[in-house]
């Protein structure tokens, strides 16, 4: 709510409206200023769904959400494209269904391994 106050700027300010108002008319003035802060921030927010209903804001949200999901979605089409394009595939297609699933440089290997 506050902009960036530190713990010196605060104390400076409660001081100086202590001395402003004294020590009376201080509990009453920090009310009347955090009800008037209420209802200003209830007010913008009634004014602000207003306008995001008006608008359409929510309409706009979910274009914007497809659209963002539609441009990962290319990304990795692309990405996948340069995959198949240069034959580095993730999966292995040395797999043998007779050697239990085991791809054909592993089994070569455990071959040489009990010799």
């Amino acid at each position: 709510m506050f902009p960036d106050f530190g713990g010196l700027e605060l104390l400076l300010i409660l001081v100086v409206s202590l001395l402003v108002l004294g020590p009376e008319r201080l509990p009453e003035a920090a009310r009347s200023l955090a009800k008037f802060l209420a209802k200003w921030r209830l007010a913008f927010n009634r004014i602000k769904t207003d306008i995001e209903t008006e608008i359409g804001m929510e309409d706009i949200r979910r274009e914007l959400h497809n659209e963002e999901v539609m441009r990962e979605i290319g990304r990795i089409e692309a990405e996948v494209s340069e995959i198949d394009k240069f034959g580095n595939n993730k999966v292995s297609t040395d797999e043998h269904p007779e050697e239990g699933g085991v791809p054909e440089k592993e089994a070569t290997n455990e071959r040489q391994i009990k010799k």
